[in-house]
């Protein structure tokens, strides 16, 4: 509790009631987070080492409202392995969205194509 009195603003009670600083999440944001929107968008890992070692795929996985940013609580959660039903879903939407712009693709490879001929 003495984190409260100090003046700092945030903080984790865990389950014996000590508090704790900010989580690995909001560390990441709180370094990261170049725009001040309070998450972490591809462009803003990029020159990161996490971005670095990070695909798109896992970003899309860990993505689990589908926003295009990653929110420290979506970090915390890769973290604790936490997730499940979310990630697999945010990992079939990466799927899809990836045959959708396959698709496109195609479509725009055929018509170029086409009117070559």
């Amino acid at each position: 509790m003495h984190a409260v009195i100090q003046g700092q603003s945030h903080g984790h009670a865990h389950a014996h009631g000590h508090m704790h600083g900010p989580s690995r999440g909001e560390r990441l944001v709180a370094r990261h987070d170049q725009n001040d929107d309070g998450k972490l968008g591809i462009d803003e890992l990029a020159d990161t080492r996490l971005g670095r070692r990070m695909s798109v795929a896992r970003f899309a996985r860990i993505d689990t409202d589908g926003d295009a940013m990653l929110s420290a609580a979506e970090l915390d959660n890769v973290k604790r392995g936490r997730g499940g039903a979310a990630m697999k879903e945010a990992a079939m939407r990466a799927r899809y969205a990836d045959y959708l712009v396959q698709q496109v693709e195609n479509t725009k490879a055929e018509t170029d194509i086409a009117t070559r001929v």
